[in-house]
């Protein structure tokens, strides 16, 4: 691999100092791509997490919202189970005064 050290051998051609810039870009590009990709792979991946936690925290508070529409959709003006209907007229709590 090419690296520039610490300045105890250097070029003194012009030739050898453009081969030796070149050497240089060329190890700086070759360790910058892999970290880029790396740096993006980890991002991604931390935003991944994010977002399935996110879906976790949701999903149960949908799955009771589902439920409960369907049980009202489900139960008609003449059903007969008392359970039913008394699960749907609990009033829901108000709002804390600000």
């Amino acid at each position: 691999l090419c690296t520039v050290g610490y300045g105890d051998m250097v070029p003194e051609t012009w030739q050898g100092k453009i081969i030796a810039s070149f050497c240089a870009l060329l190890g700086i590009s070759f360790f910058a791509l892999p970290a880029g990709i790396l740096g993006s792979g980890f991002a991604l991946k931390v935003q991944q997490q994010q977002r399935q936690k996110h879906m976790i925290r949701r999903r149960q508070p949908a799955a009771t919202l589902i439920q409960s529409l369907w049980r009202c959709y489900a139960a008609d003006e003449h059903s007969m189970s008392e359970a039913t209907w008394k699960i749907h007229q609990v009033p829901l709590p108000s709002p804390p005064p600000s």
